[in-house]
């Protein structure tokens, strides 16, 4: 007989592991962010945008970025002048935690961007 989820436990003197690689916690932070967008981002819905994440293991630093999901020319990606690896090496923190009431995100132009990237 199969246990529902409601009543599984762990079984005495047991203990349950979970290891994940850099790869996986990289996925699973991603999905947390997207499960989360409309109070990170303070958006009221979240298909209006598109989002670019990316992860810096030395520093332990990632940086999560939205725009409108159709720019000037309409389309999808981020512009290619947009270096969010160097953006997140150069870039202040704008939060110092995400649970905060105070949550901080940052609106920036392309040109601001791409000055913060140099």
């Amino acid at each position: 007989m199969k246990r529902s989820k409601k009543d599984a436990r762990v079984p005495p003197d047991t203990y349950r592991v979970i290891k994940i690689s850099g790869e996986a916690l990289c996925e699973f932070l991603h999905e947390c962010m997207k499960d989360h967008e409309e109070a990170f981002y303070e958006i009221s819905d979240t298909t209006s945008i598109v989002t670019h994440f990316n992860v810096d293991w030395a520093t332990g630093s990632m940086i999560m970025i939205a725009r409108n999901e159709y720019g000037d020319e309409e389309r999808l990606q981020f512009p290619d002048e947009m270096d969010s690896q160097r953006l997140l090496a150069k870039l202040p923190d704008t939060v110092g935690s995400m649970y905060t009431s105070k949550r901080r995100y940052r609106d920036m132009t392309l040109e601001e961007i791409i000055r913060a990237q140099q």
